[in-house]
């Protein structure tokens, strides 16, 4: 199945389409600002092994959770210092993912040794329309690995993933440029993955 969402004002009777497809269980292809993902309701412990099946990944692969706003952040994410947040509000939404201390509302299916949790505010109005709706984040990972290059284009997508997944949300074609990935449980931040959020702010300490 395809739907195709306007990336700049999603219709809501689809958004809630797939929000109820999340609740049910099922997986998706969505857009980020990034590259598209797999995406899941991160409530669903069924579906997030689906998910991680579904890539190959391994235990201490980690999934991100895509929010719909900063407050969301706020609540799955554990103590945020003051250098954290001011950081966040700064620059959110845009193509990054953070490593925060992970809250208690997130899955211990989805923690490793760290209890740290990958988090994102993608500038893309379909993932946190969808992710709003369904009342908690997406559990979502890229549609394929570090070092290959994902397709950006939705034929392509529904080719490749029509087949493995209840929907591919079409939200135009995308980046290939994977989110820049920044460890905010150190300090100064630590730059874990150059990609496509500028880096300026963090260099240097």
């Amino acid at each position: 199945m395809r739907i195709v969402l306007d990336p700049e004002a999603p219709r809501g009777d689809l958004v809630h389409r797939v929000a109820q497809m999340l609740r049910g269980g099922a997986l998706v292809v969505l857009p980020t600002d990034t590259v598209y993902a797999f995406a899941c309701d991160v409530a669903d412990k069924r579906a997030v092994e689906k998910m991680r099946a579904l890539r190959g990944l391994p235990r201490n692969k980690l999934f991100s959770l895509v929010c719909a706003d900063l407050s969301d952040v706020g609540v799955w994410a554990g103590y945020l210092p003051p250098y954290a947040y001011r950081t966040l509000r700064r620059i959110l939404p845009g193509p990054y993912t953070f490593i925060l201390e992970a809250g208690d509302e997130v899955p211990k299916s989805m923690l490793g040794r760290r209890r740290t949790v990958g988090i994102r505010v993608p500038d893309n109005a379909i993932a946190r329309a969808i992710a709003r709706d369904l009342g908690r984040p997406l559990c979502c990972t890229s549609v394929v690995g570090d070092g290959d290059d994902p397709p950006g284009d939705p034929d392509e997508l529904e080719d490749r993933f029509g087949g493995m997944v209840s929907a591919v949300i079409d939200g135009g074609v995308s980046t290939c440029e994977p989110s820049t990935v920044i460890d905010l449980t150190t300090d100064p931040p630590e730059v874990l993955r150059i990609g496509k959020g500028d880096v300026a702010l963090f260099e240097g300490g």
